[in-house]
């Protein structure tokens, strides 16, 4: 449990570092020749990937509950009973509430789902960039992502 706990800190700690590096430190942005790519405040944002936004907070929270599930599953490895004292201060027993092979099925699925949601979340806001829209009947293509055009 100490060493889970440090392992989470530390990696809160690294991402937190990463963003104040990137927001404090001078980094040279990389140029390209043969794409003229646009700031991110010229790039508006479409309604379809607006709505694809929505995606990743289901997504980060079927990854919290296999993130728990697969805590239990290393107590149960361990020992049946002693997933953070549950037992002791709630009165539940989770063994016969949850058996092994059901949270090992949820753990395994719930690790699909989310991939899942995350592998809709991007194909649905690249739709964005480079959509074809019917309106009126005519075809017209967008392409918001290179050149705003």
């Amino acid at each position: 449990m100490v060493w889970s706990t440090i392992s989470v800190l530390l990696l809160i700690f690294g991402g937190g570092l990463g963003v104040w590096a990137y927001h404090s430190l001078d980094f040279a942005e990389p140029t390209t020749d043969i794409i003229d790519i646009p700031s991110p405040d010229s790039v508006s944002i479409t309604p379809t990937q607006y709505a694809a936004a929505w995606y990743v907070p289901v997504a980060g929270a079927l990854f919290a509950v296999q993130v728990l599930t697969g805590a239990l599953l290393a107590h149960y490895y361990v020992e049946r009973t002693g997933f953070f004292r549950i037992e002791e201060m709630l009165g539940i027993d989770l063994v016969s509430l949850l058996p092994f092979a059901t949270v090992r099925t949820w753990h395994l699925n719930l690790a699909i789902l989310w991939i899942t949601t995350l592998w809709l979340a991007g194909g649905s806001f690249s739709l964005g960039c480079s959509a074809i829209a019917i309106r009126r009947g005519r075809l017209r293509e967008r392409r918001c992502c290179l050149d705003c055009s």
